[in-house]
Parts: C-alpha cells; structure tokens; sequence
C-alpha cells in the first residue's frame, strides 16, 4: 500500500469488517449497502491515514513525541503528574519560566504542587 487511494480501499475494508460484526455502519448507524460509502459522513480520506504506517522512532512517531506508557497523552504532549517528585522540578521550573505570560497560572501550578509536597509529606509520616 503506498498510495492513497490503498489505504482508501484499506478503510473500506476496516469499515466493512465492523460493520459485519454489528450489522450497521459503525460511523452513522445506517444499514450497509452498495452505495452506502457514498452518504457515510465518515472521512475515508482520515481513516485511511489512520491506517497509514507511522515512522516510530522509540517514543517518537512522525517526529512528534508520543508517551508509550500513556497512550491517551496526544502527540507533542507530555504527562507529567503533580505526584511525581521529578515531575514537581521540572514543573517549578516551567511556572517560575511563564510567570511573565501568566502570573496566576504560575501561582495555581506553583500552590498546587506545594500542596502535593505537603500531601507526600503527612503521608510519610503516618
């Protein structure tokens, strides 16, 4: 497959096989027919770039970072959780950085994180 129009056919396909499995289109619902693709408001042009490879280069897919830990992180994201100690530098670090553009979203992040410290710090001594 190295056009689009395979991947078009791929998508087809896919949609297809699900709507095999339930009996309707699994886009819009509707019953599938031979000119069902053509009143189907499902992108087929998205879908069969879904199902195009993806260049992955350990936590890099198309250049763009992507978490393999938290595959609900969207590319180009980075999660980082207010309960992690490492997290908590780098996240003070960034508050301390963006100041100047947002003085109350550094003061939220900066208060929220010293309330995590002191959470991990009552929890550690019991």
């Amino acid at each position: 497959m190295n056009d689009v129009w395979s991947y078009i056919e791929a998508a087809r396909k896919a949609i297809g096989n699900r709507a095999d499995e339930v009996g309707n289109c699994p886009v819009c619902g509707g019953g599938i027919g031979d000119n069902h693709y053509g009143s189907c408001p499902v992108n087929l042009l998205d879908l069969a770039l879904e199902l195009k490879p993806k260049k992955v280069e350990g936590h890099l897919v198309d250049g763009e970072f992507q978490s393999d830990k938290y595959p609900w992180c969207k590319p180009g994201f980075v999660p980082l959780k207010l309960t992690d100690v490492d997290a908590q530098v780098a996240l003070k670090l960034y508050a301390k950085c963006h100041r100047d553009r947002d003085a109350e979203f550094s003061a939220d992040l900066e208060e929220a994180i010293r309330l995590k410290e002191e959470e991990a710090k009552k929890s550690q001594n019991g």
